[in-house]
């Protein structure tokens, strides 16, 4: 059940840089449930938390830490 909510939420998000800090976010959060969701739809998530999302991330990093 929270695994569908996840999916839903990431699901809405526009953009994989958005999804990432979602995730991220999840991480932080939820361990457990991350690798869960993460585990049961690699093919999916994988794309999203490895390059270029992760390159992207790590360029804006500055000013979406600054902007919060």
């Amino acid at each position: 059940m929270q695994g569908n909510r996840i999916l839903w939420s990431v699901a809405r998000k526009d953009d994989d840089l958005e999804k990432f800090d979602y995730l991220m976010t999840l991480l932080d959060h939820n361990t457990q449930l991350f690798y869960y969701v993460v585990v049961n739809n690699l093919a999916q998530f994988l794309p999203i938390l490895w390059t270029p999302t992760v390159g992207r991330a790590c360029k804006q990093y500055s000013s979406n830490y600054y902007s919060r």
